[in-house]
């Protein structure tokens, strides 16, 4: 049987998977909070 050519089954790969995913949710999240942060700024402050 022949192989998959790129597969990501070492331990090496799930790890930098799951450090890449880890990485753009947090990068996701950050960016929305920021966004979410300057909009409520213009609209009038006092809330």
């Amino acid at each position: 049987m022949a192989r998959p050519v790129g597969s990501a089954d070492s331990p090496a790969d799930v790890a930098l998977a799951i450090g890449l995913t880890t990485a753009a949710a947090a990068a996701t999240g950050w960016w929305l909070r920021s966004r979410y942060r300057r909009d409520a700024d213009t609209d009038g402050g006092d809330r």
